[in-house]
């Protein structure tokens, strides 16, 4: 199993919808200081269950939404999805799936949602999905 591609919306320093691919082999990003690169290993961070404030770099968990900027309304919700192509090994829920989905929200109201294929699930089962 490897991480296809992560899409983003409302994340840090995302405001608008991107999508990430990623090759099987080597994947590098590069950019100048500020462009928001080390805020996609947070994005994948937290599509992988991360709760760790420091390890997200933020002072609370609301700091993960985009806040707005002079030119741009700020988010009300940070999404963060990632596709991750299935190989079919391993004894797990989804082995049958080719790809699956697994989505992380966060709302201003600080609740959270986790989804996999499209489905709410606990977040000790979004969690169980990684092991």
């Amino acid at each position: 199993m490897y991480l296809k591609y992560i899409e983003l919306f409302g994340f840090k320093t995302f405001p608008d919808k991107i999508r990430i691919p990623f090759d099987k082999s080597i994947n590098i990003i590069v950019g100048p200081n500020g462009c928001g690169k080390t805020n996609i290993v947070d994005a994948i961070r937290f599509i992988l269950g991360e709760q760790n404030l420091k390890e997200l770099r933020l002072k609370s968990m609301n700091d993960i939404i985009f806040h707005g900027s002079n030119i741009r309304n700020g988010s009300s919700v940070a999404l963060c999805r990632g596709v991750f192509e299935n190989d079919g090994g391993g004894s797990f829920k989804y082995k049958d799936f080719s790809e699956v989905m697994v989505e992380r929200r966060h709302f201003k109201n600080k609740e959270t949602e986790y989804k996999i294929n499209g489905i709410s699930v606990s977040y000790r089962e979004y969690l169980d999905f990684f092991n």
